[in-house]
């Protein structure tokens, strides 16, 4: 039954090779050797030769540090690699934008401050320019270029004001006040004490000075009341004009300026 098996293969073998003689008998004989596995060969039919051929694999060592890592792990290191690579390069250009914003703040914050700087000096050379010097002229003689006559113990004449305040004499305490107010407008150079010019000259001459045109406005209607009305002045009356003494000698103490 053996043989019968072994004739039967060789005789599928034969006319499956029959173009070639040669190749049958070759194929009887491989058929009689016992089959080999190796894992380095491979057998395989060569129809062109028409013959079985085996090719011989160099087995690749299980330890060599090229082939521990499939091919899918190599791919996915290079894309974390990549990915890590792409993360780093967003996170410097980011600096740099940061670094490159704080770099203009800077600048601008410095030539800022520095035309800041040269605004402020100009507006205290304009501010020195228009803020006249005092000049060295006593009070005594800015009194004597008052446009009306006043009789004077002493030069000051806030103490005159306050002393008839006292003895609620508010018409001759008008008359010092409206005195006191000239000469500290003439002492500033706001105006000029001149021979001839009149109280409404004198009003007109601070026009440009909202504040004090007020305060010299409202304190000539009550003083010509008493000095060419001689009319009596009533304590209320003269302590309106009073009680704006502050904001006059603020404003000329700052230059000018409210």
């Amino acid at each position: 039954m053996h043989d019968f098996k072994k004739q039967l293969r060789t005789f599928f073998l034969v006319l499956c090779l029959a173009p070639s003689g040669s190749v049958c008998a070759e194929a009887v004989t491989d058929v009689d050797k016992p089959f080999k596995k190796s894992s380095r060969e491979f057998e395989w039919f060569d129809a062109e030769q028409g013959r079985i051929r085996a090719r011989n694999y160099a087995a690749i060592p299980s330890d060599d540090p090229a082939h521990r890592k499939s091919l899918w792990e190599t791919d996915v290191n290079q894309n974390t690699t990549n990915n890590r690579r792409a993360s780093t390069t967003d996170n410097s250009l980011l600096l740099n934008i940061l670094a490159w914003f704080l770099v203009a703040v800077l600048v601008v914050g410095v030539f800022t401050g520095l035309l800041w700087g040269l605004f402020r000096q100009a507006d205290e050379e304009l501010l020195n320019e228009t803020t006249p010097e005092i000049e060295q002229e006593t009070e005594a003689e800015r009194v004597e270029r008052l446009p009306f006559h006043i009789q004077a113990a002493q030069t000051d004449l806030l103490a005159e004001v306050r002393r008839h305040a006292e003895q609620m004499n508010y018409t001759q305490a008008t008359i010092y006040f409206y005195s006191y107010l000239l000469v500290e407008l003439d002492k500033y150079q706001v105006i000029r004490l001149e021979p001839g010019k009149t109280n409404r000259m004198y009003v007109r001459d601070v026009v440009g000075y909202p504040p004090l045109a007020g305060i010299l406005a409202a304190t000539v209607a009550v003083f010509e009341d008493a000095f060419f009305g001689k009319h009596e002045i009533e304590r209320a009356r003269f302590e309106r004009c009073w009680n704006q003494l502050p904001a006059f000698q603020q404003f000329l103490a700052q230059g000018g300026r409210e």
